[in-house]
């Protein structure tokens, strides 16, 4: 399965060894769902996320940091948990870190995109006010 997720993560790039991606990532694994039976948010499966972002924002430079979820879609919220995540959390996610989302069905992973502003580009918008 690592070496699934690491062709997934390296797709147009060379592929490192197995040994040098983990030598400089810091890697968090999550297969955490949408409560049933009404799609509720898993409030406490999601400090554990935000105790990934700690983790994360404590690794030292130069680390690749990557959190790689399960992706549940949920119907009722018309979102994933990893979008409502980034929906309702950003503001402790780390500068750099990768969100990856797991399609089990698929056995395929996608990166999500999102904005994340530096503390550079803060104090920038805080000067043009």
């Amino acid at each position: 399965m690592l070496a699934k997720i690491e062709h997934l993560a390296f797709k147009n790039q060379a592929i490192p060894k197995l040994q040098d991606l983990f030598a400089v990532s810091l890697i968090e694994c999550k297969s955490h769902k949408w409560t049933a039976p009404n799609d509720n948010v898993p409030s406490a499966k999601l400090t554990v996320w935000n105790e990934a972002m700690y983790y994360f924002l404590a690794t030292p430079p130069g680390y690749r940091k990557i959190m790689f979820v399960l992706r549940d879609y949920s119907e009722k919220r018309k979102e994933t948990l990893a979008e409502y995540y980034i929906r309702t959390y950003s503001h402790l996610i780390p500068e750099g870190v990768e969100l990856w989302e797991y399609e089990e069905s698929k056995m395929s992973a996608v990166q999500l995109a999102f904005n994340k502003f530096s503390q550079q580009d803060a104090q920038k918008a805080a000067r043009l006010c």
